[in-house]
């Protein structure tokens, strides 16, 4: 093992040596500071754990510390090598003679043209002498960063947030609930992490987790839209597609007092209710003049061809399981009858093919009559 000794012959009679050496992480900064070394059945101490072994410091356990750093450069009090030697040796002391009495004195370098400079997270040009003090002033305080040996804990940590994830994907709880989820749980283990860092000794690094439920979010939300758009089931596209007569059902919803979030959480619904293929669609954003006057309204739409006897039995299933499935989901979302809230559902004939788009005009405009009709008479058998 090749060690330089020092050059004085009193510190080599004195016996009480350690190592100083600084050894970089894998990515070249400097997070840990080795305790001791062991050499061929040699346990050979650094020089702050020599240090704490004369000044009765408690001796830590483990062989390499994290060290838990002060702040950035120049955070230790400093003082010119050169301007105390020009004092010591000058006739006239401009110094306090008790400048160092019970202090801890490192001496060291900081010109970075000497190469005792290294990386640290708090700062890319950390002078190796401020490193030494900090590892001594840890040993000192006995809060060095402990980091639990918990790889089971934070494997499961991360197996419970893809599963999580996964599944409210499957679950399609919707697309701005699992952003709001999911980014609750990340913000929330890094401020654990940084809580831990900050204002305990005990470093809980959370950083696997975070990253591998990152990745597999992004993965996720790219591969939910990508199949969402590949089998989107939309009545309009259908009947633009087909030809000849078609049969169609509108079911309308109008939530007055619901917001965009409440309106999202119904289409949501309306989407799981039944088992047949519809569209549920609503108008979004904030709307002026007489588009104003459509919003907060939930559309449904099913369609068949006229000729199908079968399809149009199902398609009659489908929307009695969706009206009915109607009042229980607007009673869990708060918008019920007396918030404003009301459906109707007119069905009619539309032509498919080029003129599927007229059609569906026509039978919007028919549901709005027939809707503003039945509320009419309802009002007067009312009165």
């Amino acid at each position: 093992m090749a060690v330089v000794l020092p050059h004085f012959a009193a510190a080599l009679a004195g016996g009480r040596l350690g190592l100083h050496n600084i050894h970089p992480d894998a990515d070249g900064v400097v997070r840990q500071y080795l305790v001791y070394r062991e050499d061929y059945g040699w346990r050979i101490p650094s020089l702050p754990a020599r240090l704490a072994c004369d000044l009765g410091y408690p001796e830590p356990g483990v062989q390499r510390m994290l060290l838990n750093w002060r702040g950035k450069p120049f955070t230790y009090c400093y003082v010119s090598f050169s301007d105390v030697f020009a004092d010591m040796t000058s006739k006239a002391r401009h110094r306090p003679q008790d400048e160092f009495k019970g202090r801890i004195v490192v001496i060291g370098s900081t010109a970075p043209s000497l190469f005792d400079i290294k990386p640290t997270p708090v700062s890319r040009l950390h002078p190796g002498v401020e490193i030494l003090a900090t590892a001594i002033d840890n040993l000192k305080h006995g809060d060095y960063l402990r980091f639990p040996d918990a790889r089971i804990a934070y494997l499961l940590l991360t197996l419970a947030i893809v599963w999580a994830t996964a599944w409210g994907f499957y679950r399609d709880a919707g697309r701005a609930r699992i952003d709001r989820l999911f980014g609750a749980s990340q913000f929330i283990l890094l401020a654990i992490s940084y809580a831990s860092i900050n204002f305990t000794s005990t470093y809980i690094n959370l950083t696997g987790p975070v990253t591998v439920g990152l990745a597999f979010f992004t993965i996720a939300r790219v591969y939910s839209t990508a199949t969402g758009k590949a089998q989107e089931t939309s009545m309009v596209r259908a009947s633009l597609e087909s030809g000849g007569e078609l049969r169609a059902v509108l079911l309308l919803v109008r939530c007055t007092a619901a917001g965009e979030g409440m309106l999202a959480k119904i289409r949501h619904g309306l989407a799981r209710a039944g088992s047949g293929p519809k569209s549920v669609d609503m108008l979004k954003g904030r709307q002026k003049g007489i588009w104003g006057l459509f919003e907060h309204t939930v559309a449904v739409s099913w369609v068949v061809q006229a000729g199908d006897q079968e399809g149009a039995a199902r398609m009659a299933r489908d929307v009695e399981a969706v009206t009915a499935a109607l009042p229980a989901l607007l009673r869990k979302v708060g918008a019920d009858a007396d918030s404003g809230t009301a459906w109707f559902a007119h069905e009619g004939v539309i032509s498919g093919g080029a003129e599927a788009a007229a059609g569906w005009r026509a039978l919007f405009a028919q549901a709005l009559l027939r809707w503003d009709a039945a509320a009419t008479q309802q009002g007067e058998k009312a009165l």
